[in-house]
């Protein structure tokens, strides 16, 4: 009797984990990489954020079932080429090369300006230059977060730059932290996220100096949800009903 329990148990565990399979399959993937002020996930599995509150937001007013996931930017790009499954990317930088690979949302977000940071051991080298001829320096090591998309003008800058890029395999909090023990010459940061750093470690903010260069903010910088080919225009469609509402409803505020 005892037997048939267990048996008639494991067929019960197997067939209910064959539906959350089968449910999760038709289930568009929201693909996060953890990035405060934008997205993060905590100790006790919460997620907070900007960006988590736009596809919270965005995609229960769409009515598309979805389901957060976590996974590093290598293994997300790797995911978005191969398009083996639905998903989509909340709130994140339109560059050309997601627009070829994907389908790109109206507007979700306008960031801030983004910044430099330096060591105040460069500050003579750098304060009294302009970005360009900053990264005309061959000799000069930038620093950049690979899987990381920065603004427009700066994307189209670090493309064309004589500099050195370096990405060390931190996040931004970890760069920043690199930047104050001159381990780099110079690093960029979106004005939120680095008044973040400021804040909680000052000692670290102390030993850089921070300034805004005009060109690099030259246009703003806008953030989609960006979704592999595989989701339908259909849901596409009402991905972007979704976000135009939610702006009439913000601007009404």
């Amino acid at each position: 009797m005892q037997n048939c329990s267990l048996i008639g148990l494991a067929a019960l565990i197997c067939t209910t984990l064959s539906a959350v399979n089968t449910a999760l399959a038709k289930d568009i993937a929201l693909y996060f990489t953890g990035r405060p002020p934008f997205i993060w996930q905590d100790e006790q599995g919460l997620m907070h954020g900007i960006s988590f509150e736009i596809g919270e937001k965005v995609f229960r007013s769409a009515k598309i079932p979805y389901h957060w996931e976590q996974a590093p930017s290598a293994r997300v790009q790797h995911y978005f080429s191969t398009d083996n499954h639905p998903l989509c990317l909340v709130n994140w930088i339109y560059t050309e090369e997601r627009d070829q690979l994907g389908k790109i949302s109206l507007p979700t977000y306008v960031e801030r300006d983004y910044l430099a940071v330096f060591p105040n051991a460069n500050f003579d080298r750098f304060y009294h230059k302009d970005i360009d001829g900053i990264l005309a320096d061959d000799t000069l090591i930038v620093l950049i977060k690979a899987g990381y998309a920065y603004s427009s003008a700066l994307e189209k800058k670090f493309a064309s730059m004589a500099a050195q890029k370096i990405d060390m395999r931190g996040d931004q909090q970890r760069n920043f932290q690199l930047l104050a023990e001159q381990r780099a010459d110079i690093g960029f940061f979106e004005q939120q996220e680095l008044e973040r750093f400021v804040v909680q470690f000052p000692a670290l903010a102390d030993k850089v100096t921070i300034i805004r260069y005009p060109s690099v903010n030259l246009k703003p910088t806008t953030r989609h949800v960006i979704c592999s080919k595989s989701v339908s225009d259909a849901d596409m469609a009402r991905i972007n009903a979704a976000i135009s509402q939610l702006h009439v409803l913000k601007s009404s505020q």
